[in-house]
């Protein structure tokens, strides 16, 4: 029988993918609201067209994966390149060996290099094979401002975890309004020389304009070097449970001693300003070396990986044990790198999506992460 591969999906077939999604993925994953779906895979700067691969066999959908271009570095901050983060690979459950592998290296050809995170070990296993580079785990950090409602949470006490030293002074804060004040010169940033290019037109998409989570952008210093840091307020809730927590999908700052002392300014009016919120805990995936220095310094602790301090997944909360993994294909000229020398966040990808939370779109307790409006 046939077989076609399509690496750009119409939506006026929408109705066929959601079905498949809903067959071979799970039928309340809010990526089969329609609205997710084009805003995750950029129809609306393709003219109605998602960027989806799809493979077809007899005119019957087997297989699909997400990607989402991205500007990226790779080597230096003066040359960027095409990049992608792949999200949701859906196989029909007959075709995972053959369809599956087509669409990864189908998609990973297409650009200079490729991306996924949070893939799932069937993933990381088929990846591998085809010679993409497999990181188990990328460190998650969290700030306890709370350690009290931090453990409520948790569902145990938390004994070897203390709470963040913040000074008792009213938080002073930026928040980015104009892309004016904006203006980063990337040779004040050598460090995040391998990972997506965080252009205002970047953020803007992947935070301001994000149909589900409702995300502040705050910054420190000049618009040419700024420190940044992204974040949302969001509800830890189960049966018993209702926390205010926090989490950072963002945050960097110029490397010289004047930047590293702007950003950890800056984390810090970041923690009193939750902590003043009445935030338990905040978490952050990160694995550059540099930025996580700065992090610990202002208090943050690195969650062991072998097993959870407290639940990553809140809305609602989910205690299972689970690991933030990576992998990278990259042609022979843009070899991939040591993790540490990465600059990857929680906010890449697939990761941080509506698509990991799947009581998203009827929330218990609206109001905090949820946009209520259009």
């Amino acid at each position: 029988m046939s077989r076609t591969m399509e690496t750009i999906f119409p939506m006026d077939r929408w109705d066929e993918i959601r079905r498949f999604m809903e067959k071979n993925y799970w039928s309340h994953l809010p990526i089969l609201d329609r609205r997710i779906f084009e805003w995750q895979f950029q129809a609306d700067l393709n003219g109605g067209r998602a960027n989806v691969g799809t493979v077809w066999e007899g005119g019957r959908l087997i297989g699909m994966l997400g990607y989402m271009p991205v500007d990226i570095f790779w080597g230096d901050v003066e040359t960027t390149r095409r990049g992608a983060w792949t999200a949701n690979w859906v196989v029909d459950e007959d075709h995972r060996g053959d369809a599956g592998w087509l669409m990864l290296r189908q998609v990973g050809e297409m650009f200079d290099v490729t991306l996924g995170i949070g893939g799932k070990p069937e993933t990381l296993k088929i990846s591998k094979h085809l010679g993409w580079a497999v990181y188990p785990h990328i460190p998650r950090f969290l700030a306890i401002l709370n350690k009290e409602a931090a453990a409520s949470v948790a569902g145990s006490n938390l004994p070897d975890v203390t709470s963040v030293s913040i000074p008792n002074t009213a938080p002073v804060l930026q928040f980015l309004e104009d892309e004016g004040d904006y203006q980063p010169d990337w040779r004040h940033y050598p460090h995040m020389n391998h990972g997506t290019v965080r252009s205002y037109e970047h953020l803007k998409r992947q935070y301001i304009d994000h149909p589900i989570f409702r995300h502040f952008i705050l910054i420190e210093g000049p618009p040419e070097r700024p420190s940044l840091c992204v974040f949302r307020m969001q509800l830890a809730y189960d049966g018993e449970v209702s926390v205010r927590t926090g989490r950072v999908v963002e945050f960097f700052h110029p490397m010289d001693e004047v930047g590293k002392d702007g950003g950890l300014t800056l984390m810090l009016n970041v923690l009193a300003h939750l902590r003043d919120q009445g935030c338990a805990y905040l978490d952050i995936h990160h694995c550059n070396d540099l930025s996580i220095a700065t992090l610990r310094r202002a208090g943050w602790i690195e969650e062991p990986a072998a097993r959870q301090t407290l639940p990553g997944r809140v809305c609602p909360i989910d205690r299972n044990h689970r690991t933030t993994n990576l992998i990278i294909y990259a042609d022979q000229a843009n070899p991939p790198v040591p993790l540490s020398s990465l600059f990857v966040t929680g906010g890449d990808g697939d990761e941080d999506r509506a698509a990991m939370h799947p009581d998203l779109l009827a929330p218990k307790q609206p109001g905090i992460t949820i946009k209520t409006g259009a």
